[in-house]
């Protein structure tokens, strides 16, 4: 995939408004004045839905508010679930946890989603800090996972899937998370056999940070 290529897809997604700088992910449609298309189909999520990202975050967001109004994000991924992880390029998830930390960073909690379940409900539980050395500020969190796939595939992630046609997507290819040098960003991570190809994307502009074999 030739760098002309890539540019014009960040053009095309900047254009279509799901990498807008001053608006949340999701939010090229909306509902009501000031409502994202996030928040729209948080308030109307239904068992079996497969939701991105953000839609799951504005799921949780209630729970995570009664908690802590000034929490951020430590990481954000899709869980493990023994026959039942249904991620896909589209960057959707019928199951998606996130880890957020107190104000104060003294504390963590796990919000989870799983419209599998045969209760809608945001589980939470105590957690402890991932392995991360930065946290996800949500008011800067601009691209959403199925944007993050998009730009990876438009980057070397789709001519990788056509050599290795029997890889699927599993619960540990994509995860939001922030570092000191890079910001919040998108980890993007395919393996079959040998080196695995690992993408990191911000997660507020779109652009590819890192990518290569590993």
């Amino acid at each position: 995939m030739n760098k002309l290529f890539a540019s014009w897809v960040m053009v095309a997604l900047l254009c279509s408004g799901l990498l807008s700088c001053d608006r949340p992910p999701s939010a090229a449609t909306s509902g009501r004045e000031g409502q994202t298309a996030a928040e729209v189909k948080a308030a109307k999520v239904k068992q079996g839905d497969r939701l991105t990202a953000a839609e799951a975050y504005q799921f949780v967001l209630p729970k995570v508010k009664e908690w802590d109004p000034r929490a951020t994000i430590a990481l954000c991924e899709v869980p493990v679930r023994s026959k039942a992880d249904d991620l896909d390029l589209d960057g959707r998830s019928s199951a998606w946890t996130f880890v957020c930390a107190s104000a104060d960073q003294q504390s963590y909690k796990r919000f989870a989603i799983d419209t599998t379940k045969d209760t809608l409900e945001v589980k939470v539980s105590n957690s402890t800090r991932p392995a991360v050395d930065a946290l996800v500020d949500p008011a800067t969190w601009k691209v959403d996972s199925p944007q993050a796939l998009e730009i990876a595939q438009a980057n070397g992630l789709a001519k990788w899937l056509e050599e290795h046609p029997k890889f699927t997507l599993d619960a540990g290819a994509i995860d939001l998370r922030a570092s000191k040098d890079m910001g919040s960003y998108w980890r993007i991570y395919a393996r079959d056999v040998g080196p695995a190809l690992v993408f990191r994307i911000s997660a507020v502009d779109g652009k590819v940070l890192t990518s290569g074999e590993q």
